[in-house]
């Protein structure tokens, strides 16, 4: 499957359960601007590859419905201490499972990781031309839905060849 397809159907998948925002970026401009700016966050793995593709996931207002859909299926999700954490990664290891079964090759970072596996979400967001970073208020502003977005997740692919661009649109989905 290419990258580009690849991206379409996480847009259709995670779209339907609330995460509307799967925007592409290069690990490299990431790890760059770490370097560049001296900050003492760990690299996101490249597989060896300076041209590593990854993608940023998150979401919009368009989360609430397929959330509240979940937990009127399973008010179990409530007792959670962090619900919207516990939807997030039940929802994102799901695919991570189907990817897995096509032997996708990839690293996984959480929105509520910490320590090493802390990534700068934000900075991915602004780098990629997805939302710009605020560095007055930390606030990351989308050009459609403002600053009313959250980012979950962080995916970097061992992947044969991707060409992104810092484009807004893509493949049509929202990111």
């Amino acid at each position: 499957m290419s990258l580009l397809k690849l991206h379409r159907t996480l847009c259709q998948r995670f779209g339907t359960r609330g995460f509307d925002l799967v925007h592409p970026f290069r690990v490299s401009w990431y790890n760059e601007s770490l370097t560049r700016e001296k900050l003492e966050l760990k690299p996101i793995p490249t597989f060896g590859r300076d041209d590593c593709p990854a993608f940023l996931i998150g979401h919009s207002k368009h989360f609430w419905d397929a959330f509240i859909s979940s937990v009127r299926e399973g008010p179990q999700l409530l007792a959670e201490s962090d619900p919207i954490d516990t939807y997030s990664k039940q929802t994102i290891d799901l695919e991570m499972e189907a990817q897995n079964q096509c032997g996708a090759d990839y690293k996984l970072f959480l929105s509520n990781e910490y320590g090493d596996r802390l990534v700068s979400m934000q900075r991915i967001a602004d780098i990629g031309a997805l939302a710009q970073l605020d560095y007055n208020t930390y606030l990351s502003v989308h050009p459609v839905f403002g600053p009313w977005i959250a980012f979950r997740a962080v995916q970097s692919l061992h992947a044969q060849r991707f060409c992104i661009y810092r484009e807004l649109e893509l493949c049509g989905c929202r990111s």
